[in-house]
């Protein structure tokens, strides 16, 4: 996972023809990655620097040391993860619903 410290970058789905397609730009104090993080399974996106970029990263295994480590801090991470993708996540059910109407 990383969090954007400073820049933009672009999350990016393979087209139908296999061409990167542009789905979001996220900007400083976003982060990405999340789901691999937490479920370990591979990435469903591709992100690319838009600009130039300082990111801070969170690895699986950092994650997993910290929960023994400093568990009250890492508790407050995965808060922070869950809160992110569940709006994430309202926001797509919204979007789903807007396209069948």
């Amino acid at each position: 996972m990383c969090i954007i410290h400073s820049g933009q970058v672009a999350v990016q789905k393979r087209n139908h023809d296999g061409q990167p397609l542009t789905i979001a730009t996220l900007r400083s104090g976003r982060a990405f990655g999340e789901m691999a993080v937490l479920d370990g399974e591979r990435r469903s996106a591709t992100c690319v620097a838009a600009s130039h970029c300082q990111l801070l990263n969170l690895g699986k295994d950092s994650l997993e040391k910290m929960l023994n480590d400093a568990p009250k801090i890492a508790a407050k991470i995965i808060r922070a993860l869950a809160v992110s993708l569940s709006k994430r996540l309202r926001m797509a059910d919204g979007q789903l619903l807007a396209q069948q109407i």
